[in-house]
């Protein structure tokens, strides 16, 4: 397996990651034994994976207590990413969410944590949400040591600059396989320029 080193810190990943979605089991994956998904992530420490991706959105929380129970001994060895929702983005909304996550993850930091989306889209959630207060919550739970990297997902330039100018962003995580190229056009270059790394999903 190789490694890579997110960008401006001593984090290093494999080149594969396990996407834990699929843990939450629910209408998008049916029934899910704890026992298979806590295999399966058995066996990707056995091949050399320590990176694994999860979000509070998957199963409202049920991806991320699955993969809690899975590395709770191989913490360590482990390099975990999860999320916080759009709708979370008020400093008090996301200070709860990242404590949940924490929670649900029984661990007592986060290696990557990122903004799932940039916003709603739905004036009700998206009022009074200011991306400096969002980020300026970010960069504090960074100092108090309970994340260590800010990055975002499915980020487009506008919204991708705007969090740029506030705080070092390590990466972007952003659909890509050789039939949904978009990335190509304009935020894959942005990324590189800001030395923001990429990370695919739907390969």
């Amino acid at each position: 397996m190789n490694y890579k080193t997110l960008a401006n810190t001593d984090i290093k990943i494999s080149e594969f990651a396990l996407g834990c979605w699929p843990f939450a089991g629910g209408k998008e994956w049916g029934f899910q034994e704890d026992s298979d998904s806590i295999a399966a992530v058995d066996e990707s420490i056995n091949q050399g994976i320590n990176f694994f991706d999860t979000a509070p959105g998957y199963g409202d929380g049920r991806s991320e207590q699955v993969l809690g129970k899975a590395l709770k001994t191989k913490r360590l060895a482990s390099v975990i990413a999860t999320k916080v929702p759009p709708a979370q983005l008020k400093p008090k909304d996301l200070r709860a969410s990242c404590e949940n996550s924490l929670k649900n993850l029984q661990t007592d930091y986060i290696d990557l944590y990122q903004i799932h989306w940039p916003r709603t889209g739905d004036a009700k959630f998206d009022s009074g949400i200011n991306m400096n207060d969002s980020v300026g919550e970010l960069n504090k739970l960074y100092e108090e040591g309970k994340i260590r990297s800010i990055g975002v997902s499915n980020f487009g330039v506008k919204d991708f600059n705007e969090v740029t100018k506030l705080t070092h962003v390590v990466s972007n995580q952003l659909p890509y396989n050789g039939v949904w190229r978009s990335i190509e056009f304009e935020i894959q270059d942005l990324c590189i320029k800001e030395n923001s790394g990429i990370i695919v999903y739907t390969p």
